[in-house]
């Protein structure tokens, strides 16, 4: 038995000490875990508790959650005015009656600001049944778009739930009303059976749940762009990141399905994630496999990819959405094992299954290390640095007073150290120390020598009093060259290993 605290004979401020550590330890190794997963998700503490029974790979405990992160990006996105309000708490027999993936409820959006793909308008499709969000990018309000989203609609929902797209429930938003000619919207809807509904002008109430999943969506984008701010993309420095938000807007998508939905606990007193609910996978945990949007992560590159044997191995990257199933980036092929990045180099957005994150394996809170642009402009320039030579002598201040020990004279005159010098080992501060006749040090005395012979040649040549050793001198360790003595009970002299355990003392001179 080992433990330490059954031992009456053991001091216990040190218990104390070591117990007061590892709470510290423990603290900030929770507000690590917090930050890391407020980071990725930005939720509220209510829904994130609701989240640590049904998903695992966050790797928060229960008792993480008493601790309070402030996100700067979270308060500068939030909005002040008041938001209407469109959840509707009754539930009716529409939605009761639906599978996953079967009835949807869809409005459109202007960002005001093309991407980095030319898109400009999204169009965000939410499951009646799962609460489950899908988002489609458009370039233009054009009927032919509208109907490229509605046919990755029908994909998205047959490869996840198996069933086919039946309602879709809409504002009168003339594109989606189209009706004129053989390959209008309304011939599109005809041959794949889905019917759709439409609540009279300025009920806004009545399609609370898309006006809402818009809303949100754009304040979690602007929350994941201003991680965009300051990273160096293709030789130049992002100011601007609202070309990025399409990527930031998919980034919530994905978190949004992987955490608690609070409508479905609500409504069905189910505590489950919208994409359980979606792909019918309630009965077990989900992982989460996303990271913060804009962190700095490395990728494997191929041989082929390289410049040669010796050029570099990985390269600097930015993290951008999961490999989900995306009309971004994998608009066909749903890989959550992979990452979406962007190459730093040349600001290339491509697909990637080894990405090695800094951030999970730092001690440190918040982001890993910062990639910067090292350019001439960051170093001080000559006019800006005043070299000692130009100082105006009349300026310089007075040399200040130094009272100096006693003078002794059995201790010789230590030499000036001066620091900065060209040489090195001179340059460091050191306590000097005069060199000694190499026939002196032969001509000592042995070690073993008799209690007689040392009085004796402690009579003949007594040592010189020695200074009282100095701050420095008392902590400084020995160096080779040293000379090293310890002085015995009875007053005399013996020459001590260097490598010696036992207290010593720095003596100047022989």
């Amino acid at each position: 038995d080992i433990d330490v605290r059954k031992l009456k004979h053991f001091p216990r401020s040190r218990l104390s000490r070591k117990k007061s550590k590892r709470i510290v330890d423990t603290k900030s190794r929770a507000h690590l875990r917090m930050r890391n997963v407020h980071r990725i998700y930005h939720p509220d503490k209510e829904r994130l508790r609701c989240s640590l029974d049904i998903t695992h790979g966050h790797g928060l405990r229960e008792s993480d959650l008493k601790y309070d992160i402030p996100c700067v990006d979270c308060i500068a996105s939030n909005e002040q005015s008041p938001q209407r309000k469109h959840f509707n708490p009754t539930i009716n027999s529409f939605e009761s009656r639906l599978l996953p993936g079967e009835g949807w409820s869809f409005d459109g959006g202007d960002c005001g600001v093309p991407a980095l793909n030319g898109c400009r308008y999204p169009i965000v499709f939410v499951d009646v049944r799962s609460k489950k969000k899908v988002t489609y990018y458009c370039k233009s309000n054009k009927a032919v778009e509208f109907k490229q989203a509605v046919e990755y609609l029908i994909f998205h929902a047959k490869q996840f739930t198996g069933n086919d797209v039946k309602y879709l429930y809409s504002d009168m938003f003339s594109t989606y009303r189209q009706f004129r000619g053989e390959d209008s919207i309304a011939a599109f809807r005809k041959q794949y059976g889905i019917q759709l509904r439409n609540p009279p002008p300025y009920a806004h109430h009545l399609n609370g749940e898309a006006e809402k999943a818009i809303q949100s969506a754009k304040r979690g984008t602007r929350t994941r762009l201003r991680a965009m701010i300051g990273k160096v993309i293709n030789g130049k420095r992002v100011i601007d990141p609202s070309i990025y938000w399409c990527y930031a807007w998919e980034h919530y998508c994905q978190c949004d399905g992987a955490l608690a939905n609070m409508t479905l606990m609500n409504r069905w007193s189910s505590v489950c994630t919208s994409d359980q609910m979606y792909r019918g996978l309630t009965n077990q945990p989900q992982q989460l496999v996303h990271h913060p949007f804009g962190e700095t992560c490395f990728t494997h590159l191929e041989k082929d990819q390289r410049n040669g044997t010796l050029s570099e191995t990985r390269a600097v990257t930015l993290y951008l959405m999961n490999g989900q199933l995306n009309p971004l980036a994998n608009p066909f092929v749903h890989c959550p094992a992979a990452d979406i990045v962007m190459f730093l180099r040349d600001g290339s957005i491509r697909s990637r299954g080894k990405v090695i994150y800094p951030y999970l394996s730092s001690d440190v809170i918040g982001d890993g290390p910062e990639i910067r642009d090292v350019t001439p402009d960051t170093f001080p320039t000559p006019e800006e640095e005043k070299c000692p030579d130009q100082d105006d002598p009349d300026d310089s201040d007075p040399p200040e007073e130094t009272h100096s020990p006693p003078h002794n004279p059995h201790v010789p005159t230590p030499p000036k150290v001066v620091i900065g010098s060209e040489d090195k080992e001179d340059s460091r501060p050191s306590l000097p120390f005069v060199d000694e006749d190499p026939d002196e040090i032969e001509s000592e005395q042995p070690r073993t020598r008799t209690t007689r012979s040392r009085k004796n040649n402690f009579a003949e040549n007594p040592p010189a009093p020695q200074q009282a050793p100095t701050r420095f001198q008392a902590y400084r360790r020995p160096r080779a060259g040293d000379h090293i003595a310890k002085i015995n009970d009875d007053r005399s002299w013996s020459t001590w290993p260097y490598n010696s355990t036992s207290i010593y003392h720095v003596v100047r001179g022989a």
